[in-house]
């Protein structure tokens, strides 16, 4: 929360959270306080074959990065993201086309 406080401070800044930090009301208030936020979602089977690339970098699945794992994390989250941010549903997206909807999204909330 305290992290999440000091960044709704700053003005014309991409934050980039990992998907836990967003299901806690509190920093999406914060976050929330001087801009947009967008949820980057992606079909399970897609995030399994993404993370069997860079498991090491991601805590909460180190150690079991099934589908049944992530289906637990997105079912617990998804709620939260669906009532609180917009979303890109990046599962058939190249980055380039990920980038191109998020510009287009700012662009439309006139917020840059």
């Amino acid at each position: 929360n305290k992290l999440a406080r000091e960044l709704s401070l700053k003005e014309n800044k991409v934050i980039a959270t990992g998907g836990g930090t967003m299901i806690y009301l509190e920093n999406i208030k914060y976050l929330s306080k001087n801009g947009i936020i967008i949820c980057l979602w992606c079909s399970p089977e897609v995030i399994e074959k993404r993370l069997d690339q860079e498991k090491e970098q991601r805590p909460l699945l180190k150690d079991d990065y099934s589908l049944s794992k992530i289906n637990y994390l997105l079912n617990k989250r998804k709620r939260v993201y669906e009532d609180y941010m917009l979303k890109v549903d990046t599962t058939n997206l190249s980055v380039d086309e990920v980038v191109h909807k998020i510009i287009n999204i700012i662009m439309e909330k006139n917020i840059w």
